[in-house]
């Protein structure tokens, strides 16, 4: 029972917040659902955002999972009952389906690329990702990407922190 609370929770934390600093859609903000890019061909632009997504670094990607590696430990060992063997295993198999699960994400956030953007748009930014530039920029990804998951725990640290202290205040309860 647990771990279908899991599961259920892992799936609604795939219907992400706003990133920090974007507005979340309100009613003057929020597009028409059928809205997509204009009229060039749906296959092209999906090959093109594929082409775009291949040239993430999976490096990256690996430095979020080592990030919350401990939380999937601690959400696997909380609601199921493992061995000596499967825990000593779990990072491994964590770390399997972790990339298992990249494939269907990937596709999924190709699939929104092409959604929104026209196959110039696209083109352009295959373009930029395959220059100089690009190249340079894609490849300080994994830096970029260990900042922000630092600086993320700083700002959940300082959240907790702030909370813990706001609730100890007097006449806390009365707030």
């Amino acid at each position: 029972m647990r771990f279908t609370v899991l599961a259920a929770a892992a799936a609604l934390s795939l219907a992400a917040p706003p990133a920090f600093g974007e507005e979340p859609p309100g009613p003057q903000t929020a597009a028409p659902a059928a809205q997509t890019a204009p009229s060039d061909d749906a296959a092209t632009r999906l090959d093109l955002a594929r082409r775009i997504v291949a040239l993430r670094s999976q490096g990256s990607e690996m430095q979020l999972f080592r990030a919350k590696l401990p939380w999937y430990t601690q959400a696997m060992r909380a609601n199921v009952r493992l061995t000596d063997e499967q825990r000593a295993s779990l990072p491994r198999i964590l770390e399997q389906q972790f990339r298992a699960a990249m494939a269907p994400a990937h596709e999924n956030i190709a699939a929104t690329y092409a959604r929104i953007f026209t196959a110039d748009q696209l083109r352009d930014v295959l373009a930029f990702n395959t220059s100089p530039t690009g190249r340079a920029w894609l490849a300080h990804q994994d830096e970029i990407t260990e900042v922000s998951l630092n600086l993320q725990r700083v700002v959940d640290l300082a959240v907790l922190s702030g909370a813990a202290q706001a609730l100890q205040a007097p006449g806390a309860a009365q707030q």
